[in-house]
C-alpha cells in the first residue's frame, strides 16, 4: 500500500533526478560563451579610456564568462550538485580590487552573458550585449571638457605666496602639503580644459621652484 511518505520520497527524488547533461547541448553552450566573451573583449579594448591598458584582466572577462556558462550547466543538470557547488563558491574570497566603475560593469557584462548561455538563452546573449555596445557608443559621443589632474609643486618656503597666487586663477583642492625647513611639497588637484598645461610652464618660471609635476587624475589618490 502506498502511503504518504512514499509519494514524498518520490516527489523529491523526480525532482532532484533533472536527467542527464546533453554534452552536445553544453558543447554548443560553451562556443557562444566563447564568442560572447570575445565580443567583450573587442569592445572592453576599442572603449578603454584608462590610463594603462590591462591585457591578463581584459583575457579574464573572456574565461570568466566560459566559466561562467559551465558552472549555469552544472547547476542546471543537477540540484544535488548544485548545492554542493553553492557552498564550495561560497568559500572562495577574491581579493582584487577593482578600482575602475567600468571595468566592474564589463566583469557583470561577463557574468551575465555566461548565465544567459549556459541556460542555453542565445538571443537574449546576443540582444544584451548589442544593448550595451549601443549604450556604449551613445554615451561616447559625450565628452568631458575639464579633465582632472594631480599637479605635485615643489619649490621654497620663501616664494608660498606666488606659489598661491598662481594656483589661485585656477579652481584647485589641496590634496596634500609637506614642508621642512628647506623645501615645500604642495599636492593640488584642478581641472584643465583640453591641453592646457600652461600652469606647470608658469610655476616653472617662479624663481625658487625646483620642479612642477602634472598627472592625470584617475580618481585612485591616496593621501
Amino acid at each position: 500500500m502506498t502511503t504518504f511518505q512514499d509519494l514524498l520520497r518520490k516527489s523529491v527524488i523526480n525532482t532532484f533526478n533533472t536527467g542527464k547533461m546533453s554534452y552536445t547541448d553544453a558543447a554548443a553552450d560553451l562556443a557562444f560563451a566563447i564568442v560572447c566573451g570575445l565580443i567583450i573583449f573587442v569592445i572592453y579594448r576599442k572603449f578603454f579610456r584608462g590610463v594603462v591598458y590591462n591585457l591578463p584582466y581584459n583575457v579574464s572577462l573572456v574565461l570568466m564568462t566560459v566559466l561562467t556558462c559551465m558552472i549555469i550547466i552544472t547547476v542546471s543538470s543537477n540540484i544535488v550538485l548544485s548545492l554542493g557547488m553553492v557552498g564550495a563558491l561560497s568559500i572562495i574570497r577574491y581579493r582584487t580590487a577593482i578600482k575602475e566603475a567600468m571595468d566592474l560593469m564589463y566583469m557583470f557584462w561577463a557574468v551575465a552573458c555566461g548565465i544567459a548561455c549556459g541556460a542555453g538563452l542565445y538571443p537574449l546573449a546576443l540582444m544584451g550585449s548589442l544593448t550595451v555596445i549601443i549604450c556604449l557608443l551613445i554615451l561616447g559621443l559625450f565628452k568631458v571638457r575639464d579633465k582632472a589632474y594631480v599637479l605635485i609643486v615643489r619649490y621654497a618656503p620663501q616664494i608660498d605666496d606666488k606659489v598661491r597666487i598662481a594656483l589661485n586663477q585656477l579652481k584647485y583642492e589641496v590634496k596634500s602639503k609637506s614642508s621642512s625647513k628647506s623645501t615645500v611639497e604642495l599636492t593640488v588637484e584642478l581641472r584643465l580644459k583640453g591641453d592646457n598645461h600652461q600652469i606647470v610652464h608658469k610655476l616653472t618660471g617662479i624663481e625658487g621652484v625646483e620642479h612642477a609635476v602634472l598627472v592625470q587624475y584617475t580618481g585612485d589618490y591616496a593621501n
